[in-house]
């Protein structure tokens, strides 16, 4: 149990540096006022996943604030559960957001696993998966 807290903290740490680090670079890189609705209509989750290859390869649209705090605590609580029913609900958050095939198959392996295990060969495989669509969609 103790190992859960412990990396639970360190994702939340490693989360928060990063967020840190790049607020500069996307402020100096936001639209003007012109550009901001559009912005906005792109930042909200698409409805559908039928173009899977795609999006995968597609520049993926940032999420706004609101949002990077919801996928990054759900990523959290994904990687954190202790059973498949904490990993479900979590899990539930982060495809509300649409990501693309292989992100969903890297959460239903967590939720299959009901979170994540260090001893879980195909950890740090989905992890990376994970963690990068999380990056992508929530830079800052």
């Amino acid at each position: 149990m103790a190992r859960r807290g412990l990396f639970a903290a360190l994702v939340v740490a490693a989360t928060l540096i990063a967020g840190c680090s790049s607020t500069t670079t996307r402020q100096v890189n936001s639209p003007s006022t012109s550009g901001s609705k559009s912005t906005a209509a792109a930042a909200a989750p698409s409805s559908g996943s039928s173009a899977t290859s795609a999006t995968e390869t597609a520049p993926v649209a940032q999420l706004d604030s609101s949002q990077c705090v919801d996928v990054t605590g759900a990523n959290v609580d994904l990687l954190a559960a202790s059973d498949k029913d904490a990993a479900r609900k979590a899990a539930d958050t982060l495809e509300s957001y649409s990501p693309p095939g292989s992100v969903k198959d890297a959460i239903e392996h967590f939720v299959s696993t009901g979170g994540a295990h260090f001893d879980d060969p195909d950890y740090t495989k989905n992890n990376k998966i994970l963690d990068g669509w999380v990056k992508q969609v929530c830079p800052t």
